[in-house]
């Protein structure tokens, strides 16, 4: 079997004779009118890398801009409003440029690509809209562009005459949307995969053998001109029997999580499989990973045609016009129907009575839109009333007490938590259990931010109309046990109750019956016009019911869209009588089985069933025989079932009906329509767009509401009055914190108020852009401010949990936080760039430029003492020598990369005079390096100072996060002492993140002199001899202040270092007297003292996974070598305390797959230690709690897919996805 990872770096593409044709005509008749690069509004020109971009537009080719570097480099031109265009005429001074992208600048979208500019490059586009266009281009040494125009051309277009370089100049416009793209296989990027020829009628060099594992892995860039559908056809051999299934995936969605590659018949048979996917403007990333033991078949090539193809310059492709293709290779009638995506069925054509229609997803956070029956009834809540904040359930009943008539329309905004400890009745049918709305109506209750928590607090709904619930998070309430509210229903509405919203809210519980908890959503006798949206429905045995009897049959008109069912048992919902539509909504479970089912129709209701996602569902739709008579459904095509349709539940055995399933599809037993209109969703789009959207904390900006001049917002950020008298039972909201995103209303006066104007805590669509599209540079979208920027890249990084969950860094929500960005080329050097944004005490957020820092860079904070004559004189080196230590290796004769840093940072550096130190980082700090390659040589930071174990410089609020420090090899006490991070000085609330530590020469990120408040979080370490030490003497009492939490982190020794290393990497941590709490990380090939406690050092170790690879034994047998590598992982604990939970050791193998037969359980413990989780807030504890794994194989494969700099997005952030996301990516390497 092959272990072996090969990356292919893409070539140029070339067309076959018949697309050629396509492109040989000159540039036809064409009238080019303006160039609006000059003419158009507010025009202008700016850039990063070229300089004086403004001779791009200045009419004039003798005349160019010239680029600093040659590796993208962007110049751009742009409008004060957006113009409409079709045309860019692009004019090289020279010839240097080898690659180039037109870039939308406000979505990222890649409109052209291709390969050489020249004296002219004519692209036409077709009919476009921007306020500005990115031009990034790649070239052979610095180049310069003489002119960018712009044109809104009249008359016949056509592109650059063909030569040698046209077929890369194609503008993505300009293929024919018939045409098919050919991607050779082997020029993909492969893992446990190789390229062979053995096998005759390959097309290419060779095809793709993948290894006989699961895992194995291969993916391709695809470049669209215009998002849509298209099909993928894979042209392969499988020389077997059985069927070497793959997962298929598009921009990191599954969207076949088996395609099946059936026997040919021999290893020189090739046959062809398709699959139809939903692809995005610009660049897609395609990924086939194995999913049986024996791999996947042999590769040959894959194809994409439909929709708008265009070969991107990064990817080999040849283009051929559909009559040069043999018809079996894509004809329909060569892909079995069963292979066929769902979404290869647009709703809208699916079924004759509803009238819907697919739309395609961009990414962004959407703003909050009313749909369904709640729309049709014109639900309008409070718009159009007072609008009063309240933090407190007495404030929210006085409120709705408080009005002039009980239909007087207000909106209350909560800005805190609702407890039964702050709740009284105000009058008016409230209540001090439960949040009462009864007898009343036009009333909007909405969460500020993610503030508005309902803490075992329902909310009970009935003889009321026109009400809207929003962005409100209201958990375990209960039935039975103590307290209890609203009969355990997190929402019940029941009696006369119509036109409701129920929206972007976050209802969960702690388990099911038997734990005290009913319902998340129940709707009873008489509930009519609801719509339920965006909603996250988790860990509740039951999401709700619309009917609580056969006989209650008074419910009717109730949407459900785009909601996410997670973790639930049951009734997602249960319907009896009514007419329900569901669409565009989420199902994920831990395991098939977990569920009862999902929606049930029962007693005669209808269902509308249109574009779901069920992901490990039983009993997906069904009628249960709970009921004498079923009810029905009608589907539209487009469900997605994963991993397979499964029923545990039969006719005649639970089941009235269940439907048959046609080509992958539950198929309709009734016709259902509704009477509006909706754009839906393509279901394999649902997962990604319901997971980025739902639950609180989401709604940004104003509320689309039907029928209402007035709207409804999370984020008021104006002056409204509160119409609540004076004589009120109680104050509303007299206060509001400055952070608070709320407008506080007093009721000391019927015309005084007060607007806050600070963050609501959303992400917009241009934030979601700035923190995750590497071409889209800081400056470069519509959040232009210090503080916009800094507050979306606060955001979007998420928090941290545990100790150091009160690290800000340089988010300043007061409004204060300034945006550092670190640039190249200038006059003052990185290194003191970052040592003067990083020094002093304002709030700073620190990144590198994302264009300029897009290729690997390396920094060495040492340099700022190059210019000292005696490190010039102890290096034996010039300043220049200094600050390139290559070319003092060079000049002194040492080769090779390590030798070279051995020689230079180990030997010539370590001397005891040398006065290098590693700089001192200041209060409300963050270093981020995300989307860029920036990298720190040998040493890195401190965070505070001391001196002779007293505090010099107490540092807070520090984060430092997406950075990867590269060491020059372990020297012990080396005279510099060359930590990575090191937290001092007593300093406290740090978050060290998602960075990469590789060979470093001593520390990855130590805590000494009592630093404390500190979580180190899915770090990757690589051959760290000692990770990280905790108090640097048994004398210093201080260190009994430090407190730790190390979560989610990678310690990896790899294979070949393990002879070397295994012994002696340790301190993970060695810890004196302080405490630190350690779960869910994983340590791959450690084996001796992971562990040291010293002088009463306290550790909690809960659900941490060790494995060896097995053919690193070094015992006769397996049970001896385990034994042994259990003891001596914790043979140093006797002087300390030590809490060992759940932690298991594993041998396994080199990939860590986890061999089941060889886990061990970790027993050492000594002393005693506390719940030291019992200090984190709540808030910290329940993200914990959501997010803990068990150790074992799903716990290593999410380290290994997300810890590090480049992992994937972990769950502190909001952009995040679910476990099951991320695992379903495929296997990552855990070396």
């Amino acid at each position: 079997m092959r272990s072996r990872t090969i990356s292919s770096r893409f070539g140029q593409y070339a067309f076959f004779a018949a697309a050629s044709t396509l492109l040989s005509c000159a540039v036809q008749a064409q009238t080019l009118g303006a160039n609006l690069a000059i003419t158009g509004p507010s025009a202008g020109a700016d850039g990063s890398g070229f300089s004086d971009t403004k001779l791009v537009r200045d009419g004039n080719v003798a005349t160019a801009t010239q680029a600093s570097g040659t590796s993208n480099q962007r110049v751009s031109v742009k409008w004060g409003s957006a113009v409409t265009f079709n045309t860019v005429i692009l004019r090289e001074a020279g010839t240097k440029v080898t690659s180039w992208s037109l870039v939308d600048n406000e979505t990222g979208a890649v409109w052209a690509t291709g390969t050489g500019i020249g004296a002219q490059r004519v692209v036409n586009l077709g009919t476009r809209s921007s306020k500005k266009i990115n031009l990034i281009v790649n070239a052979t040494s610095a180049p310069a562009m003489a002119e960018f125009e712009v044109y809104n051309a009249t008359g016949a277009a056509s592109s650059t005459p063909a030569s040698s370089v046209a077929p890369s100049s194609t503008p993505a416009s300009s293929t024919p949307s018939s045409q098919i793209i050919v991607y050779q296989a082997e020029s993909g990027s492969l893992s446990q995969a190789a390229v062979e020829s053995n096998h005759s009628g390959f097309t290419g060099t060779g095809f793709v053998n993948f290894d006989n594992l699961v895992g194995s892995s291969a993916q391709w860039t695809v470049n669209q001109a215009s998002a849509g559908n298209a099909t993928v056809t894979f042209r392969y051999a499988n020389g077997t029997t059985s069927n070497r299934a793959m997962a298929i995936s598009v921009n990191g969605t599954v969207i076949n999580s088996a395609l099946a590659f059936n026997g040919t018949g021999a290893w020189a048979n090739w046959s062809t499989q398709a699959v139809t996917a939903y692809l995005n403007a610009g660049n897609n990333v395609i990924r086939a990973v194995s999913t049986a033991t024996d791999g996947g078949p042999n590769l040959d090539q894959l194809s994409v045609s439909g929709g708008q193809v265009v070969a991107s310059s990064s990817v080999p492709a040849s283009s051929v016009a559909p009559s040069s293709v043999p018809a079996s290779s894509v004809a329909p009638s060569s892909v079995p129907a069963s292979s066929v995506a769902p979404s290869s069925t647009p709703a809208s054509s699916a079924v004759a009575n509803t009238s819907s229609s697919v739309s395609s997803y961009n990414g962004a956070i959407r703003p909050a839109k009313m749909e369904g029956f709640a729309a049709h009834a014109g639900v309008t809540g409070g718009a159009g009333g007072a609008v009063v904040t309240v933090s407190t359930g007495t404030q929210l009943n006085a409120a709705l007490c408080g009005r002039a008539t009980m239909s007087t329309p207000i909106t209350i905004m909560v800005n805190g938590t609702i407890s039964h400890s702050n709740t009284t009745s105000q009058g008016c049918n409230t209540q001090a259990d439960v949040i009462e709305i009864k007898q009343m109506s036009n009333i909007s209750i909405i969460g500020v931010g993610t503030n508005a928590l309902f803490e075992e607090m329902g909310i009970h709904v009935r003889d009321a109309s026109n009400i809207v619930l929003q962005n409100l998070h209201i958990r375990n309430v209960k039935k039975s046990g103590s307290p209890t509210s609203n009969g355990g229903d997190a929402i019940g509405m029941e009696t006369n109750v119509d036109r409701v919203w129920i929206d972007h809210n976050w209802l969960e519980a702690s388990g099911g019956e038997q734990d005290g908890y009913d319902s998340l959503l129940d709707m009873k006798a008489g509930v009519t016009n609801v719509t339920a949206s965006y909603n996250l429905f988790n860990d509740s045995s039951r999401a709700g019911l619309i009917g609580s009897s056969d006989s209650d049959n008074k419910n009717n008109n109730i949407t459900f869209h785009h909601n996410w069912y997670k973790n639930i048992e049951q009734r997602t919902p249960l319907i009896r009588h009514a007419l329900v539509h569901m669409y565009n909504n989420y199902w994920s479970n831990t395991t098939q089985d977990y569920m009862f089912h999902a929606i049930n129709s029962r007693m005669n209701a209808k269902a509308l069933v249109e574009s779901n996602y069920f992901y490990n569902v039983n009993n997906p739709l069904i009628a249960s025989d709970d009921s004498s008579t079923p009810g029905c459904w009608e589907t539209n095509n487009d469900n997605t079932v994963l991993p397979s349709i499964y029923y545990s539940r039969t006719v005649g055995n639970g089941a009235l009906v269940i439907p048959e399933v046609v080509n992958g599809q539950l198929q309709s037993t009734c016709s259902v329509s509704v009477p509006y209109t909706v754009q839906m969703d393509a279901a394999n789009d649902v997962p990604a767009i319901v997971m980025a959207n739902v639950g609180v904390g989401k709604v940004s900006g104003t509320t689309t509401l039907p029928g209402s001049s007035a709207a409804a917002s999370s984020t008021p950020a104006s002056s409204v009055a509160s119409s609540v008298p004076a004589s009120s039972r109680s104050s509303v909201a007299s206060s509001i914190a400055p952070s608070s995103s709320s407008v506080a209303s007093s009721t000391s006066s019927s015309s005084s108020s007060s607007v806050v104007i600070v963050d609501d805590g959303t992400i917009s669509a241009a934030c979601i852009q700035l923190a995750t599209n590497p071409s889209v540079n800081w400056r470069d979208t519509s959040l232009q401010s210090d503080q916009e920027i800094v507050s979306c890249l606060s955001k979007t990084l998420g928090k941290p949990v545990g100790y150091g969950e009160n690290a800000k860094g340089g988010f300043d929500p007061n409004g204060n936080s300034k945006l550092t960005i670190i640039t190249k080329n200038g006059s003052v050097s990185v290194e003191q760039q970052l040592l003067n944004a990083l020094t002093d005490n304002a709030h700073n957020w620190i990144v590198f430029d994302k264009i300029q820092f897009a290729q690997p860079s390396e920094i060495g904070m040492y340099r700022t003492f190059c210019n000292n004559t005696t490190v010039q004189s102890l290096l034996g080196a010039s300043e220049a020598e200094c600050i390139n230590y290559r070319q003092w290796c060079s000049n002194k004769g040492f080769s090779g990369e390590a030798t070279c840093r051995n020689e230079f940072f180990n030997k010539a550096m370590n001397k005891s005079s040398i006065p290098i130190r590693i700089p001192a980082i200041g209060s409300n700090k963050t270093l981020d390096g995300r989307m860029t390659e920036a990298y720190f040589v040998f040493s890195g930071f401190a965070i505070g100072k001391d001196s002779d174990g007293v505090p010099t410089q107490t540092s807070e609020s520090v984060i430092l996060t997406h950075l990867k420090f590269q060491g020059a090899g372990h020297t012990e006490d080396h005279y510099v002492d060359p930590d990575m991070i090191r937290s001092t000085g007593a300093s406290h609330d740090i978050w060290i993140h998602k960075n990469t530590f590789d060979t470093t020469g001593d520390s990855a990120f130590d805590v000494k002199i009592g630093a404390n408040a500190i979580t180190m979080s899915f770090n990757r370490l690589i051959n760290v001899k000692r990770a990280v030490l905790h108090g640097s003497s048994d004398s210093r009492t201080i260190n009994a202040n430090i407190t730790t939490t190390m979560h989610h982190n990678s310690f990896v020794t790899t294979d070949d270092s393990y002879m070397l290393l295994g012994n002696t990497l340790r301190r993970v941590p060695l810890l004196r007297r302080g405490k630190t709490h350690m779960f869910n990380n994983a340590f791959v090939n450690y084996r001796n003292q992971v562990l040291s406690l010293r002088v009463g050092g306290s550790a909690a170790l809960e659900d941490n996974l060790f494995m060896v690879n097995t053919s690193l034994q070094e015992k006769s047998t397996t049970a001896a070598s385990l034994a042994e590598i259990s003891t001596n992982l914790f043979k140093d604990i006797s002087d300390g305390n030590l809490r060992n939970d759940r932690n298991f050791l594993w041998f396994g193998s080199s990939n860590c797959n986890l061999d089941s037969s060889t886990k061990t359980t970790l027993t050492a413990t000594n002393g005693s230690v506390a719940n030291l989780a019992a200090s984190y807030s709540a808030a910290s504890q329940a993200t914990i709690n959501n997010w803990r794994f068990a150790a074992g194989q799903d716990l290593v494969d999410y380290l290994s897919a997300t810890t590090g700099k480049y992992g994937q997005i972990p769950f502190n952030s909001p952009l995040a996805g679910d476990r099951y996301y991320v695992l379903g990516l495929g296997k990552v390497s855990c070396q």
